[in-house]
């Protein structure tokens, strides 16, 4: 494949090459803010199970919470579970920002390559 002027490609292709360099900036930050909501999950986890904990008695069995038992329930936590709802829509974001780039890739491609093609 040779490279290419991008100065010698017609407007729109241009065009398409900047959408998917912005649709690439949004994909790498939408995996940013996965990252750090990932990067943190363990000690917010590890704070839902001590709060359980600190509650009293397991009340299925009527003991005091093991840290497994207490575990079981982190995610009913209200703090543990606003963190996973956000971190779902990390991926969900991360996910479309990721089908948004491919699609530009493809337009950019068939715009840049489709009329060189053609001659």
């Amino acid at each position: 494949m040779t490279c290419i002027d991008p100065t010698q490609l017609p407007p729109e292709a241009r065009a398409a090459l900047d959408a998917l360099t912005e649709s690439a900036r949004l994909h790498a930050a939408a995996a940013r803010r996965e990252m750090a909501l990932e990067r943190v999950r363990p000690v917010l986890k590890h704070q839902a199970i001590v709060r359980i904990m600190a509650t009293g008695l397991n009340p299925t069995t009527g003991k005091a919470f093991s840290y497994t038992s207490a575990e079981a329930l982190s995610e009913s936590d209200p703090e543990y579970a606003q963190h996973l709802a956000q971190l779902r829509e990390a991926v969900a974001e991360r996910i479309l920002a990721s089908a948004e780039q491919r699609a530009a890739e493809l337009l950019a491609e068939y715009l840049v390559y489709a009329p060189r093609r053609a001659a």
